[in-house]
Parts: C-alpha cells; structure tokens; sequence
C-alpha cells in the first residue's frame, strides 16, 4: 500500500471523529444507525481481525493470542473499576480512559490497517467508508456519554490520533512481528469496545440495521481478494 492509500485512512479515520457531533445532530434515528455500526464492528472483530490474529500465531506462536486477551482484560478491568465510583473524579478519570484507549485505537488502526487492505481502489474505499461508519457511532456514543466535553475537546484530539498513526507510519514502517502484536493489541481494544459499547442491547437495538451491517462487512471481507 502506498503511502497516499496510508493518508487517504487517516482522513477517513479523522474525518469519521470531527463529524460525530454533527451526525449525532442530523441522524434521527440513532438507534439504527449505531446498530447497523454495531453490525458492522462485529463482522470487523470475527472476519478481519481474529483470522489476522490466526496468521500471527505462525510467526509469534500461542504469545498472540495472550496479548489479544491482555488488551481486553487491561480496558476491561480499569472500565469496570471506574463505573463502580459514582463521584465526579471518577467520571474524569473514564473520559480520560476513554479518550486514551480510543485515541491508540485510532492509531493503531491507521498505522496497521493501511497493510492489511485489498489492492483494489474500490474495495478499499468500501473497506475505509466501513471503518469510517463504525468510528463515527463509536464518537456519537462517546457524544452522548460524555456530552459537550467530547464534543468540545474528546473529537479533535481522536482526529489528531489519526494523524499520529500516518505520521508513525512514515517514520517507522511497520514490521511483520509488529503488525502482528499490535494487531493482537488492537483486537483486545475492539473486542471491548464492540461488546461493552457499540454491541446495542435487546432493548434500544435495531436487529434488521444490525443484521445490514453484519451482512455488508460480510460482503465486503469475502470480496477482498
């Protein structure tokens, strides 16, 4: 992948944070939307990113799977710590959580993605818009837990992350034993965040919207040469 394709995600990325705020405002049905997002996060976890932790294991061994499931207990276990305190320095300190996780998140998604694409024009523009989609419910759900200090502060520093990741990407190319571990890394973050955030429970979910976005992050991954 060329480094233009590498900038061309970092926009989408960034882009897909700025916007939230104003999506949240103009989508008025944002139930769908975050399941057909939902759908989309879950196809994204179980047909790009687990085999990629498959093809891992043959370079790195069984170690792969262990630093996918480290990711996941670290976000987990502070998140949970953090939703038991009820006081106003706890629910800064969860912003900041928030924002740390997701601004590596960003990053890491940038920086490893951009490896891991199809070599066609479009389908990697549906691959992007894709990611795009899923990144902006993740910044409306963020929107509407943390209300104007994400939309305010949270939405630019994730974009500036985006940036980061291009930036990381042009000074230090990423090696196979490193897209591989921080692959595993971001796997952790996402299975998280699929399952405690953008997953939407039975209550408020849209299962039709949900199942549209199963089917076309579906599509798209057996489409990929």
């Amino acid at each position: 992948m060329t480094d233009l394709t590498t900038l061309a995600i970092a926009f989408v990325c960034a882009a897909a944070h700025l916007i939230s705020t104003e999506a949240a405002r103009l989508i008025r049905d944002h139930h769908r939307f975050e399941s057909f997002a939902g759908g989309l996060a879950v196809s994204y976890v179980f047909l790009h990113l687990l085999p990629e932790l498959n093809a891992g294991d043959e370079i790195l061994g069984r170690r792969i799977y262990f630093v996918a499931l480290l990711g996941f207990l670290v976000v987990y276990g502070v998140e949970h710590r953090l939703r038991r305190a009820d006081s106003a320095d706890a629910q800064a300190i969860r912003y900041r959580l928030h924002m740390t996780v997701s601004a590596i998140y960003t990053a890491l998604i940038v920086f490893t993605l951009s490896s891991q694409l199809p070599h066609t024009v479009f389908l990697t523009a549906l691959f992007a818009v894709a990611i795009g989609l899923h990144l902006a419910a993740s910044g409306i759900g963020a929107l509407e837990q943390f209300g104007e200090r994400f939309s305010n502060q949270g939405r630019y520093i994730l974009a500036a992350a985006a940036a980061a990741g291009y930036l990381l990407s042009l000074i230090r190319r990423p090696r196979e034993e490193a897209i591989d571990t921080l692959t595993a890394v971001l796997a952790g973050f996402m299975l998280f965040t699929v399952f405690q955030n953008e997953l939407p429970d039975t209550a408020r979910a849209r299962f039709v919207p949900f199942l549209v976005g199963i089917a076309t992050f579906g599509l798209l991954h057996f489409a990929t040469p």
